[in-house]
């Protein structure tokens, strides 16, 4: 196919997969450029992607076939290293790392779609949130067509919240609580009650994956990554990480400061800040040396636990209160929030601490 200045060939494999006794169809489009811009490659799929429901397969052929043998879609993935090198421009290692971000969200694709490890949905929530920080650490740097693509990433971290937010309440609520008060028959019924919720969650969010919104925002991310993002992207990494670093550790203290004076839409903020400030030092990782880096990673995942249970508080009767009304429900939606207020009261203990022990480190990057 002749496109725009460039030659794209285009070829349709139809048929199986075969191995052992195990089998699966195979209907695939392969698209490889031949001649020109690579962002002409992503016009095409879109343009196909307009006329028939395609999905994105990031394994080759024998890659699956092998698969075969021992394939569990229940396998979840973290969050790749970053290998950045200081000399780097920002632009390049923006892309390194905006790689890293979408093969963590498509590694975990098909766990999210099976359904039966919850840790599927929130990497792929982890994966979006990871992407959404380095846009917004390098935003200056960066076309403006970015505050578009931070968008529909936000979009399709939403469609995956409300399963991801049932699993957390069942994993390190529900069932701690259960545990505890053996005879609590309202507790029970809530159980049952929530996980109606809770499949409604993991529906939602396969159905988002399975989308061709969320195909389109795919390509749209991989053709942006191949554009020239200009004179404003050509700055060492390793300079522009410090003023990164620098800025996102003094906006968590100044926010952080003021801790007795916040309201709750105050501590989100900070706690924003925080996955903002954990984020860039992860991305940042490989620039410095491993050992000065070990006491600020423990205060940041520590700091970000806490605000998390304060986070819970807020967020649990909005979430519950969507649940059909009972007399058990409301006796168990009280038990949760008496958990929830000793939780509270711990963690914001913790918070004070944790923040006076970040405010007395030396910043390994400076």
């Amino acid at each position: 196919l002749a496109y725009c200045d460039g030659v794209v060939e285009i070829a349709l494999d139809q048929g199986e997969l075969l191995r052992n006794e195990r089998r699966i169809p195979l209907c695939e489009l392969e698209l490889e450029l031949k001649s020109g811009h690579p962002r002409i490659l992503f016009d095409v799929a879109q343009r196909f992607l307009q006329k028939v429901p395609l999905r994105l397969e990031m394994r080759s052929k024998a890659e699956r076939g092998y698969a075969l043998d021992n394939d569990d879609p229940r396998r979840w993935s973290a969050a790749p290293a970053v290998a950045l090198r200081p000399k780097m421009t920002t632009a390049n290692a923006f892309r390194v790392i905006a790689w890293s971000c979408l093969a963590h969200l498509l590694a975990n694709e098909r766990c999210a779609l099976d359904g039966r490890d919850a840790e599927g949905v929130h990497q792929m929530r982890i994966a979006c949130r990871r992407l959404r920080s380095a846009v917004s650490l390098l935003k200056n740097r960066l076309p403006d067509r970015a505050h578009e693509l931070v968008d529909e990433l936000r979009w399709f971290a939403g469609e995956m919240g409300p399963a991801r937010q049932w699993d957390v309440f069942f994993n390190e609520t529900l069932a701690p609580l259960q545990k505890a008060l053996p005879g609590e028959n309202s507790l029970s019924a809530l159980a049952v009650r929530g996980e109606e919720a809770r499949l409604r969650g993991h529906k939602r969010a396969r159905r988002a994956v399975l989308s061709r919104r969320y195909t389109r925002m795919l390509l749209d991310l991989f053709a942006w990554l191949e554009e020239d993002f200009g004179e404003r992207a050509g700055r060492p990494i390793g300079a522009v990480a410090k003023k990164v670093l620098d800025k996102r550790y003094r906006k968590v203290l100044n926010v952080g400061s003021s801790r007795y004076r916040l309201g709750s839409r105050d501590l989100h903020e900070l706690r924003i800040e925080v996955k903002k400030l954990r984020y860039a030092a992860g991305f940042f990782r490989k620039l410095y040396p491993k050992q000065r880096q070990a006491r600020f990673t423990s205060v940041f995942k520590r700091l970000q636990n806490a605000l998390g249970h304060v986070q819970d508080v807020v967020d649990t009767p909005a979430f519950l209160g969507k649940l059909r009304r009972s007399q058990q429900i409301e006796r168990a939606t009280g038990i949760v929030m008496g958990h929830h207020a000793a939780v509270q009261a711990r963690a914001l203990g913790d918070l004070d601490k944790l923040l006076k022990e970040l405010s007395g480190l030396t910043p390994y990057w400076r």
